[in-house]
């Protein structure tokens, strides 16, 4: 689950917290879309077509294949917690390739432009 105005990923298994970590999403003007998506496919580094840069772990989360899940660049790892993306999600290094091998395609990824207000509420923990 990825938490908008916390800049923040959860990834739940059986209710309960397994990884957290903070993210970049989607800057003024290139919003990362909110709603329930999936991952449809993953590839290990490949090169967008868009902005011809390397997107480590990338799993993909819209038909366009536009807006997904990757590591973020080198430069871009102190900027994690801010809103620096054209969209995506972008996750350092070690989130990033943990998530890469803990998410199979199919599995299910919510974006929120808001967090909950206390754990209980959300995930009944």
């Amino acid at each position: 689950m990825v938490l908008i105005d916390r800049q923040t990923i959860v990834f739940l298994e059986n209710g309960r917290e397994a990884n957290m970590a903070l993210v970049s999403t989607g800057r003024a003007g290139y919003d990362t879309p909110t709603g329930e998506f999936e991952v449809l496919y993953r590839r290990r580094s490949p090169v967008s077509s868009t902005y011809d840069v390397r997107m480590p772990y990338w799993l993909c989360i819209t038909e366009s294949g536009q807006i997904g899940l990757h590591q973020t660049f080198r430069s871009g790892t102190n900027n994690l917690g801010t809103r620096r993306s054209h969209g995506c999600v972008r996750m350092g290094f070690t989130t990033a390739r943990w998530s890469y091998s803990w998410l199979p395609v199919g599995s299910q990824v919510r974006i929120q432009a808001y967090g909950p207000r206390t754990v209980t509420e959300e995930w009944g923990v």
